[in-house]
């Protein structure tokens, strides 16, 4: 909610949008609901993309390991 919030978006766009990262792309990033539910335009990938790859990369090196 915080990041939706007119003044925290100018915020983020002010002083990250320079590298090419938007408050809508970072809103999108850790976004919680359904993927149907996104916004137009916006990529289906998020948070949880990220922590799925990271939890099989661990997996396999746990049991690489082993």
């Amino acid at each position: 909610d915080t990041l939706e919030h007119p003044t925290v978006k100018d915020f983020l766009n002010r002083h990250v949008g320079e590298e090419g990262i938007t408050a809508e792309v970072l809103l999108n990033f850790l976004y919680k609901g359904p993927p149907g539910n996104r916004a137009d335009g916006m990529t289906n990938f998020d948070w949880r993309d990220i922590f799925n790859i990271t939890d099989r990369s661990l997996r396999l090196v746990n049991q690489y390991l082993e």
